[in-house]
């Protein structure tokens, strides 16, 4: 996995709204890949994620018109959250959350288009057209 990128601040996908600038829209789920395989822990292995920082939200893009020149999909956006000094770092997350201070960093990686999904055991996407909302149901086995 190469890094394409150092650490830097970011506001990763600035200008664009998640819930209504695309035609479809949903969830996904994953687990990490075992055996020291999965993100985070290569990640680390690598040295790429600096002490005290957690993982706090990735984006995966598979395919991209609007990916910034010398941005070749896919490639995966890591936002990193600097928990240094807390003893719960998803309290201290939740802390920073709150008060508008995330002081995220931005970490992009672009694994080869097999190894991609090799740095998780399940990853599901579920996505529906926009306008099309199924609420809370879960209709998976309709």
């Amino acid at each position: 996995m190469e890094a394409l990128s150092t650490c830097r601040s970011s506001s990763i996908h600035a200008g664009t709204n998640m819930q209504t600038d695309y035609d479809w829209r949903g969830t996904a789920v994953a687990n990490d890949a075992r055996d020291g395989k999965g993100l985070r822990a290569r990640l680390q292995q690598q040295g790429l994620i600096p002490a005290g920082h957690i993982v706090a939200k990735i984006f995966v893009t598979f395919r991209s018109e609007a990916a910034e020149p010398g941005r070749r999909p896919p490639f995966v956006d890591v936002l990193l959250f600097d928990a240094t000094g807390h003893r719960d770092p998803v309290v201290a997350f939740n802390e920073a959350k709150a008060s508008g201070n995330m002081n995220l960093k931005t970490l992009t990686i672009a694994p080869a288009r097999d190894d991609l999904l090799d740095l998780f055991q399940d990853f599901v996407v579920e996505l529906s057209p926009l306008g099309v909302e199924f609420g809370d149901a879960d209709w998976s086995t309709a």
